[in-house]
């Protein structure tokens, strides 16, 4: 255990040097910081990273709701009978299908489901059930037979399939290869659902948008639905338009936003 956390802060030290970001130590005194940031602040590696954790003072790190934080957060205001609905993807088709409006296929179906579900969808979408940052997450092609029995030789119970879906036009040109899409946070205040937050995601040479698989994060207006921060990649990297696509993101427009803001209040 104690060999794999160290594994993950030499791994996050790599990455920040190859994205250009100088570190203030050696690979021993950047494991103590980040340990010693872990038990005091409750912050993740990964949010000890991003956010230069090394760089704050005492008030500032105090300041932030760092992954202990969030946690407490999430128990206090998630009833109970509720979490496993948000955490679960394999149960989210039971209660938000209507909202989903996409099949999913789950392993204890067996092949035969399976190889029918190719049938209906040659494009499919493989993740885990229970994960988090698109972690395991993989998109194939599905145009036969023997690919279609290949890729589910390989599945598991801990993971679920769904058919690729595709953005609009105007979503879509942002990055091509990956599903973006628009995250919003709702809290029951006093009886009534209020959105807190917006997140548009976008995919940057992944098939998927999640920052920490290597997509970007914006924050959106929840009032009018333009992208009002320069978009951030999991080192904290910024960006007003896509590295790859050259797509403008800073100032983007989603359309449709009063549909998207009824759909979460409802």
């Amino acid at each position: 255990m104690r060999i794999t956390l160290i594994k993950r802060i030499d791994d996050y030290c790599k990455e920040m040097i190859a994205a250009g970001v100088e570190l203030p130590g050696n690979a021993t005194s950047m494991r103590i910081s980040a340990i010693n940031s872990y038990l005091i602040y409750g912050t993740s590696f990964s949010e000890y990273f991003a956010y230069r954790f090394w760089q704050k003072s005492i008030n500032e790190k105090r300041q932030y709701m760092t992954r202990r934080h969030m946690n407490a957060f999430f128990d206090k205001y998630n009833p109970p009978e509720y979490r496993e609905r948000i955490g679960n993807k394999g149960i989210a088709e039971k209660y938000y299908g209507e909202y989903l409006r996409r099949e999913q296929y789950k392993y204890t179906q067996g092949k035969k489901a399976f190889i029918g579900f190719c049938k209906r969808h040659n494009r499919i979408f493989v993740k885990k059930a229970v994960g988090w940052g698109g972690d395991g997450a993989y998109v194939r092609n599905v145009g036969n037979m023997d690919e279609c029995l290949d890729i589910y030789n390989a599945l598991s119970d801990e993971y679920v399939v769904e058919p690729c879906m595709e953005n609009c036009d105007e979503i879509k040109k942002l990055h091509p290869d990956s599903f973006n899409t628009i995250k919003l946070t709702t809290l029951i205040v006093k009886g009534k659902p209020e959105i807190q937050f917006a997140l548009l995601r976008v995919g940057n040479n992944t098939n998927v948008d999640n920052v920490h698989s290597g997509g970007l994060g914006m924050s959106v207006n929840i009032e009018n639905g333009i992208v009002e921060t320069p978009a951030y990649d999991k080192h904290f990297m910024k960006y007003y338009e896509h590295p790859m696509t050259k797509e403008r993101l800073f100032g983007f427009k989603i359309p449709d936003w009063e549909e998207v803001r009824a759909m979460a209040l409802q």
